[in-house]
């Protein structure tokens, strides 16, 4: 019955396009607005959503053996805020399974401002520390593969990563995209079809009204040479999307990203992802509740991507770090202007009346 209304509303549609183009176009724009708006907003849901995640992540260079990863990933996203932890592990060929001896941990997060990394490289040993301020260092939580942010439209590879925070919000700021006028099945499941014809590439999206406008399906190509320098994907699919419903609203617990690159040398890569997530729970939990901050301790050394140097964690924020000549330094300095301040210095005195007017 479902597929005979979308049938039906298909051709009310294009008999409207054709007694009224200018009408009809209005209205199919309204509807795509309304489409990708819901999607979007699901996308960056503000509740906060708790899961884990396993990704296995083949990797495939022409004329090499394929390669393959492992990770487990636990995550905790609200809006456009997240962080997650990553334990990647390679698989070895005399095991079925990942070898944990293998391990890379890494723990970020992105609070809407500020991208926060630490990283261990299996074994004891002091962690990689790093923030950045950087938007783009952010998406790499926010569209992180492993956790599976492709299936809320979460992609790393658009150009440039969208501060929308998703696929539909950066359709959303464009005038290209386009609802086709009749729904098409995706594993059995009616879907609004929206293509785009961009600089970026050609884009064909699959959204579910019936599962609260969630992501089924995403087809994009883009010619040889479009990407920076010449260099970038050319096909990129997210497919095989599984939809369950989570409390009262909807959420993806499977899927398949596949993305096919060239490399500068004109030799083909392609990575696929298949991501499973687990244990998805909902919580309604005011923003100032919540905290997105590592938990690092006092003292802790932090390097500045973008002031290239190291500064020091001290309760919850960053400030600079002074080696122990500079230490010194301020030490001879102030036991220095104390002398002067006991001897009454007309240099001190004159600089203390200065500041006074």
């Amino acid at each position: 019955m479902k597929r005979n209304l979308n049938g039906l509303a298909s051709v009310i549609t294009g008999a409207m396009l054709m007694l009224n183009p200018a009408k009809g176009m209005s209205q199919a724009n309204d509807q795509l607005r309304e489409i990708l708006t819901a999607a979007h907003r699901n996308a960056v849901d503000p509740q906060v959503i708790r899961f884990s995640a396993t990704s296995t992540l083949r990797l495939e260079f022409e004329g090499e053996e394929p390669q393959v990863v492992w990770t487990e990933t636990s995550a905790r996203v609200q809006g456009t805020r997240m962080e997650l932890e990553n334990r990647t592990t390679h698989e070895s060929p005399s095991e079925e399974g990942p070898n944990a001896a293998a391990a890379f941990v890494q723990r970020a997060s992105w609070d809407g401002e500020r991208y926060y990394s630490t990283q261990y490289h299996g074994g004891p040993g002091e962690p990689l520390r790093t923030v950045s301020d950087s938007a783009g260092a952010g998406r790499t939580v926010l569209a992180s593969p492993k956790a599976g942010s492709f299936l809320e439209g979460k992609l790393t590879v658009l150009p440039p990563h969208p501060p929308e925070g998703s696929l539909f919000g950066w359709l959303l700021q464009r005038n290209d995209a386009r609802l086709e006028p009749s729904a098409e099945a995706v594993g059995g499941h009616p879907c609004w079809v929206i293509k785009a014809e961009t600089e970026h590439g050609s884009f064909a999206v699959w959204v579910d009204p019936n599962y609260g406008y969630r992501l089924r399906r995403v087809s994009a190509t883009r010619r040889i040479g479009d990407g920076p320098g010449g260099v970038g994907w050319t096909r990129l699919s997210v497919d095989d999307v599984r939809i369950e419903k989570v409390g009262e609203d909807f959420f993806s617990t499977f899927g398949i990203l596949v993305i096919e690159r060239v490399s500068a040398d004109g030799k083909r890569k392609v990575e696929t992802i298949g991501v499973l997530r687990e244990g998805v729970t909902a919580e309604n939990a005011p923003s100032a509740e919540l905290g997105f901050l590592p938990a690092w301790d006092d003292g802790a050394r932090v390097f500045h991507v973008e002031k290239a140097r190291y500064m020091v964690w001290r309760d919850g924020a960053l400030e600079a770090e002074v080696s122990d000549a500079g230490v010194k330094r301020i030490e001879e300095t102030v036991t220095a202007l104390e002398e002067e301040a006991r001897q009454g210095s007309p240099r001190l005195v004159e600089a203390l009346h200065k500041r006074a007017n």
